[in-house]
């Protein structure tokens, strides 16, 4: 499945972008790019031990600390399986953001045979009436 999402900043300042994407169970990223102005941000999906060893490569060490190195994000390790975080780099004022998420998950099958696709509710929200 492929989300598309439009975001704007909408204030007269530049921004600091962060995009959050819960993921529903037994969900895998498989793609992500994001459009800021002419700037195009895509991810390179690896596996767990391959994040691993090049965050340990990208970081230096001082006097036994552990310093991030550009563009990681260090997260709990329950969250890294439910939630995508990207860092998009400074938003400028009134600029939109357009994101694609693509995710890949095994389908279960109902007991009538049929399979029942839903959408993540990021991308359905749902929409609260009030009446006047």
């Amino acid at each position: 499945m492929t989300a598309s999402m439009t975001y704007e900043n909408i204030e007269d300042h530049a921004i600091e972008g962060i995009f959050i994407y819960p993921l529903e169970e037994n969900s895998i990223v498989v793609g992500f790019e994001s459009m800021i102005s002419s700037q195009i941000i895509t991810l390179q999906i690896k596996d767990k031990a391959k994040i691993d060893d090049c965050y340990l490569d990208c970081c230096n060490t001082s006097n036994g600390a552990l310093h991030s190195g550009t563009g990681h994000i260090v997260m709990d390790e329950d969250l890294e399986r439910t939630v995508l975080v990207v860092n998009l780099g400074i938003i400028p004022p009134m600029e939109t953001v357009h994101i694609l998420v693509s995710t890949s998950s095994e389908l279960s099958t109902l007991p009538s045979g049929g399979i029942r696709v839903s959408s993540p509710p990021v991308c359905t929200p749902r929409v609260q009436r009030t009446i006047n």
